[in-house]
């Protein structure tokens, strides 16, 4: 096993991950302590999916190169990732339905592990494009049902600590990451680079091996899980559609804010960014840095997200107006759209992954709090999270498909020219200028609430008075 640094780096950052998680377990007190196992559930649940997404589009080129699939494939490496986005469009809304008929979110949740055992089996079998289609939606239907974790937690645990359940479920994710890279670099460390594609195939068919035994894990525990059904919508009898003008151009421009941040996010993240760092280390000659540390990517990204989340749920939010965290949020965002366009090199791409993270967390953060705060009590039928999935499933099918399918010429290349870097570079600055502006919306785009807000209170004030 010659890949050992990476290996030895991530069980280091998986033990201090899981001592913060555990140290803040402690700390954070709610009523009934079933919440841990909700909580260790939704961690074990997250390790296949971090797994699995991560080599969803990566295993493509070695799918195509093993003669598995023909060659005229090799342009729809942008398919598997979209495919995986746009399910979670469908998903929510039709888990939304089946919560309120079966008034049960645990059942829901052991659905989508089916789903998932269903849908890797195939890739495992027999892997292929058709089969790494398949197991990249079931992968989006995990994904999906993250909201339904939420509301969960927030129905039977801490409905009176709406941002700090909000805060604290964002360390699952991350200790899922380190987990999920852990067992990437060992199994990437039996991958020598003389293996041809065949052989690197059935090597990384371990990823999704790894992957289903901890869905059957998953599935286990879950028959474990107490629900108390009556508090599923428990609240509904209290509900009343969203019919003022007001509350609804709120909840539009939310939802816009939703979308723009995820498509800012996985423009610039995940599968592809990983592909254009892999086209800047075929440029620069640093291939060992990328066979090494790719699998460091996504956690990064997950310590700059979780970070800002804890930050942001048990301190700033207590200290500073949600309109001055947005805009301190969008600035430093601002500065890592701009420093991925001047400095166009491996190590800064890493070094850029956890800014990333951390901006991305703190929005999703503060509209987590927004949309639970305000519209919990006014959705009879779709949740006000699920409301937030579908919208940043868009985010991620716009945000995946457009880099990626703008550069995948040059992404798909074994040799670099002069004229291909040029053009990758000329695109490079197309997409930096895509997401400065759409950073700058987001930003006028909370201001723009926080003023319809205060302006609604005080017209229902003054409607009372």
């Amino acid at each position: 096993m010659g890949n050992w640094v990476p290996i030895v780096v991530n069980f280091a950052l998986l033990f201090i991950a899981l001592v913060v998680t555990i140290l803040l377990l402690t700390r954070v007190k709610f009523e009934d302590n079933n919440y841990k196992l909700l909580f260790f559930l939704y961690l074990v649940y997250l390790i296949a999916p971090s797994m699995l997404k991560q080599y969803t589009g990566k295993i493509h080129n070695d799918l195509i190169k093993a003669k598995y699939d023909s060659i005229e494939l090799l342009n729809l490496i942008w398919v598997p990732t979209f495919v995986y986005g746009i399910i979670g469009i469908f998903w929510n809304p039709i888990a939304d339905f089946l919560v309120t008929k079966f008034k049960s979110r645990k059942a829901i949740i052991l659905l989508s592990l089916i789903i998932q055992f269903v849908g890797v089996i195939p890739m495992i079998i027999k892997p292929c494009f058709i089969t790494n289609i398949i197991q990249s939606l079931c992968i989006g239907i995990s994904i999906g049902a993250v909201s339904i974790f939420i509301l969960m937690f927030n129905e039977q645990y801490g409905k009176k600590k709406i941002f700090a359940t909000v805060s604290l479920l964002s360390l699952p994710p991350m200790v899922a990451g380190f987990t999920a890279a852990t067992l990437i670099s060992i199994i990437a460390s039996f991958i020598d680079k003389k293996d041809d594609a065949v052989i690197r195939v059935d090597k990384l068919k371990w990823i999704w091996i790894i992957g289903l035994i901890f869905i059957i894990f998953a599935m286990i525990l879950s028959f474990f899980l107490k629900e108390k059904k009556e508090l599923v919508f428990a609240d509904n009898k209290y509900k009343e559609p969203i019919t003022d003008n007001w509350e609804i151009w709120l909840l539009f421009l939310v939802l816009s804010i939703s979308l723009f941040s995820t498509f800012i996010k996985h423009c610039t993240s995940g599968g592809t960014i990983l592909s254009e760092m892999k086209f800047i280390a075929k440029h620069d000659n640093k291939g060992e840095i990328i066979d090494t540390f790719s699998a460091y990517l996504s956690p990064l990204q997950n310590i700059g997200n979780t970070f800002a989340s804890l930050l942001n749920g048990f301190v700033l939010i207590k200290k500073y107006k949600k309109s001055t965290l947005f805009i301190f949020t969008s600035a430093l965002w601002l500065l890592f759209a701009i420093f991925s366009g001047i400095f166009v090199n491996i190590e800064t791409k890493f070094v850029l992954a956890i800014i990333n993270g951390f901006c991305y967390g703190m929005v999703t953060n503060l509209l987590s709090g927004v949309m639970m705060k305000k519209y919990f009590a006014k959705t009879t039928k779709i949740t006000p999270i699920s409301l937030l999935s579908v919208l940043s499933s868009i985010g991620v099918v716009i945000g995946s498909f457009l880099n990626t399918f703008i550069k995948k010429p040059l992404l798909v290349k074994d040799e670099i020219t002069t004229a291909d870097w040029d053009e990758f570079m000329k695109l490079n600055r197309i997409i930096m200028f895509v997401i400065i502006f759409s950073i700058i919306l987001i930003c006028l785009l909370f201001l723009s609430q926080d003023f319809i807000t205060n302006k609604y209170k005080k017209k229902m004030q003054e409607k009372f008075n």
